[in-house]
């Protein structure tokens, strides 16, 4: 049987509200830290459009409403700390799949206004069986299971806008990356897209060949009157108009 793996935390910031964040050492959960906290692969203030992003933001916030800010594919926490330190007035949603990622996840935000779902993302409901696959703790992948007790529930874009967003809370980001299945969220009722203003999104044809898994996603995009932007191994994608 496997050794566990050794759970240890490096510290986030220091003064009022001090965090840590836990992982396992010696794993994926490392790079997944470095590509957030010191690549920063999810900073939209590098985008050339931020200082309009920044107004829009503000006058939000003078209007008395909050951003949501959907972190799917959440792994252990990283992304969704990142948000939270950068939108602290956010509201967030993480969705992970996978249980023991999941228990982390819930160490590292505890305490936050951030909702958590263990759950897929997926263009429908149901549920969806997780798969490993090489590349460590966070190349989990998900596919559809008539079988309820062999997976987790599922949860869609709409779903979460219908139950998040109201007079107070409005859509502002989607984080995206979960190894394929973005291929099965663009296959169906996109309608969330058109409401969103900034998508930051993985393709994973790199570790699919051959898959199309971002095909639709293209499509979607290009149908669109959208910024589209590659930083890092993702796709920033922004409305053209943010409101």
């Amino acid at each position: 049987m496997p050794e566990e793996p050794e759970i240890v935390d490096v510290p986030l910031h220091n003064g009022p509200g001090a965090r840590t964040l836990s992982y396992r050492k010696g794993s994926s959960d490392e790079r997944s830290i470095n590509h957030v906290f010191e690549r920063h692969d999810y900073n939209i203030k590098i985008l050339q459009r931020w200082p309009e992003i920044a107004d829009f933001l503000n006058s939000q916030r003078e209007a008395g409403k909050r951003p949501l800010v959907i972190d799917a594919g959440a792994n252990v926490g990283a992304a969704s700390l990142y948000f939270s330190l950068r939108f602290p007035n956010a509201r967030i949603v993480a969705i992970e799949p996978e249980s023991e990622n999941f228990k982390l996840l819930a160490k590292n935000t505890e305490g936050l206004d951030i909702r958590l779902e263990q759950a897929a993302l997926s263009s429908m409901g149901g549920y969806s069986s997780i798969e490993e696959a090489a590349g460590g703790y966070w190349a989990y992948r998900t596919k559809p299971t008539e079988n309820a007790a062999l997976g987790v529930p599922n949860i869609t874009m709409n779903e979460i806008y219908e139950q998040e967003c109201s007079d107070t809370v409005y859509p502002f980001m989607v984080k995206m990356d979960i190894e394929g299945a973005e291929d099965d969220v663009f296959g169906g009722d996109i309608s969330w897209l058109d409401k969103t203003p900034i998508l930051i999104i993985e393709p994973h044809e790199w570790i699919m060949p051959r898959s199309g898994s971002f095909k639709k996603v293209l499509r979607a995009l290009l149908d669109r009157d959208r910024d589209f932007i590659i930083e890092t191994e993702n796709v920033f994608s922004v409305k053209y108009d943010l409101g």
